[in-house]
């Protein structure tokens, strides 16, 4: 029984490294738990066989009770512990910029591959110009009309236009004082009986008419110089700002004819709209491009990050800033270190009908480290978040605590084995103890009953 109970607490009893700390993680040949809900009904299991244990076997050393209970001395030591939470995760570059097409144009050069490392300033792609240059020529010329037509109205007095109204309205005015006189002329005429009176009220008429023309010529004349007053001139202004900067953009838009890579890093597949990656490059020479459209994404893989998901059951167990040790099957030998950088705030899953139980993603940041052509993105890893450290924790056998009427206490004995109940605070739980934050120190004896580990946990709070 004792060979079974060793078999199924392996994988789980904490462990001591070479240097005297106390761990909570499992021990070197057990495998990472994919999840706690897994770990409740192991631990149930080894309730259930401890049970067997202590009801069939006894230790040398050990004494019985009264009641038929085992009994040890411990003696209290301050050592260092950790509490680690297990994850599985994806090793991922902290950014990644994606570079699209500049313009539409047939792609006339191809100089990258997925996985290819290149640097900034590097040439990946050349694209074909011709249609931007037609492009360019057009707001070129829209420019110089837009200029144009600014001079003209900063100078629109002495334009042609106005000239001509003003020669229209002097024109009009003296066929109005010819007009004028010959009336008066007929006048006098029609008095003497030389002239008829239908003939000096066809030239009154024509006097009307002709002062109703200069009023025209007036208003042309008004009209025209209005066209080229201050708020004319703005709009001809704006007009000039804004064929230049077309033309402008379409100056550096030809400029990027020759793609270039943006930053150091690898070259990895373009995200799509939903944004998953994967696949190939999307495009080849002779492909024609549309502008914005995504060629490639360079990662940056002189920061990494780690992305996996926490159980909703562990979730407030996590903090930011909190440490990680970081190992993948990929990289023997290597253990990376890190922060938790990110939690996400509502939880995932699967979706209808997914199996998935809900979890929150999160991501960490690896501290700086070597260059190691052996490492790729996308790959898993194993992350042991640092849940909780104490270099000089005392953690006592959950039998050394018993609940009374005032709370907790353990059985101290001293040199001369008198026993004296001290009232204690429990703090962190672990696999195989509690850590007790007062009552007790280094060097005491404590007084054991050897009852079997089934959920201790509960009885302690």
């Amino acid at each position: 029984m004792k060979a079974l109970l060793k078999r199924w607490r392996e994988p789980l009893q904490v462990a001591e490294n070479t240097d005297g700390k106390l761990s909570s993680q499992p021990a070197a040949n057990a495998s990472f738990l994919p999840r706690r809900r897994v770990a409740a009904i192991v631990s149930g299991v080894l309730g259930v066989l401890a049970v067997a244990y202590w009801l069939g076997d006894s230790s040398p050393g050990s004494s019985l009770t009264s009641g038929g209970a085992r009994q040890t001395h411990f003696e209290v030591v301050a050592r260092p512990v950790t509490q680690d939470l297990r994850l599985t995760g994806t090793l991922a570059p902290s950014e990644e910029h994606t570079v699209t097409a500049p313009f539409e144009g047939i792609v006339l050069e191809k100089h990258v591959s997925l996985g290819q490392r290149v640097v900034a300033g590097e040439v990946l792609a050349r694209i074909d110009t011709r249609d931007v240059e037609i492009r360019l020529r057009e707001a070129e010329s829209a420019l110089i009309k837009a200029r144009r037509q600014l001079e003209q109205l900063q100078n629109w007095e002495h334009s042609p236009e106005v000239n001509s109204a003003r020669r229209s309205l002097a024109q009009s005015r003296r066929r109005l004082d010819n007009l004028s006189r010959r009336v008066e002329q007929s006048a006098r005429l029609l008095e003497i009986g030389i002239i008829a009176e239908s003939e000096y009220e066809s030239e009154l008429q024509q006097l009307q008419d002709q002062r109703m023309d200069v009023t025209s010529a007036e208003e042309a004349l008004a009209s025209t110089v209005q066209r080229g007053d201050a708020t004319e001139q703005e709009v001809a202004a704006l007009e000039v700002d804004n064929a230049g900067i077309r033309a402008e953009r379409l100056r550096e838009t030809m400029a990027g004819a020759e793609v270039r890579a943006p930053i150091n890093g690898i070259v990895v597949a373009a995200k799509s709209a939903d944004g998953s990656g994967g696949g190939d490059l999307d495009f080849n020479v002779g492909d024609k491009l549309t502008e914005g459209k995504a060629l490639l994404s360079i990662a940056n893989t002189n920061a990494l990050i780690v992305r996996s998901v926490v159980d909703e059951i562990d979730i407030n167990s996590i903090e930011l800033g909190q440490a990680a040790t970081i190992v993948s099957e990929s990289l023997p030998g290597v253990m990376m270190t890190g922060r938790l950088s990110e939690i996400a705030y509502q939880a995932s899953s699967g979706g209808a009908g997914s199996n998935r139980f809900p979890g929150f993603d999160i991501e960490l940041v690896l501290d700086p480290m070597a260059a190691d052509e052996r490492l790729r993105l996308g790959v898993t890893v194993q992350v042991a978040l640092e849940l909780y450290r104490k270099d000089d924790a005392i953690i006592v056998p959950f039998g050394a605590l018993e609940r009374g009427p005032e709370g907790l206490y353990a059985r101290v004995v001293d040199k001369n084995g008198n026993i004296e109940k001290r009232s204690v605070t429990a703090g962190t739980s672990f696999v195989d103890g509690v850590e007790v934050l007062s009552g007790l120190q280094a060097g005491d004896v404590l007084l054991v009953d050897e009852a079997p580990p089934a959920f201790p946990q509960a009885a302690l709070r």
